[in-house]
């Protein structure tokens, strides 16, 4: 048995006892788990950018998006953009410009190409995805 005395006027006092009694005995009765699983989804849905800005001349770039500490598979957004005056370019007869690896369903990928690009079309492109001479320079 729990014995609760107060002084007169302490009324508030009062209210703030018996609503810790009311909260420790609901606790244990709400699984607060699935509100938090709940919300962990949400966060996951969040998209986030990684932008990448190209401000040198560079051969056969290598762009991992996985090893950004902000990638979140399947809700990136990967804006890489070459500045103006700088040329990516290939060395060796099958390599291919810039090359972007771990990118997933519903990441995307945005170039802006205020440099040049220099390929040979015909390396770059595949049936799948084929690149125009027009995107390259």
């Amino acid at each position: 048995m729990v014995d609760l005395s107060f002084a007169p006027g302490q009324e508030g006092a009062l209210y703030l006892a018996a609503f810790i009694l009311v909260i420790a005995f609901l606790i244990p009765m709400v699984d607060i788990s699935e509100y938090a699983k709940k919300g962990i989804e949400r966060l996951k849905r969040i998209r986030v950018t990684i932008r990448i800005a190209i401000d040198k001349d560079t051969e056969n770039l290598v762009i991992d998006v996985t090893q950004y500490k902000r990638y979140k598979a399947g809700y990136t957004d990967v804006v890489v953009k070459i500045k103006k005056g700088v040329t990516v370019s290939t060395r060796g007869t099958m390599a291919i410009p810039i090359d972007v690896r771990g990118l997933i369903k519903g990441d995307s990928l945005m170039l802006i190409n205020n440099g040049t690009i220099n390929a040979d079309p015909i390396k770059v492109s595949s049936p799948k995805y084929p690149i125009s001479k027009e995107l390259l320079s």
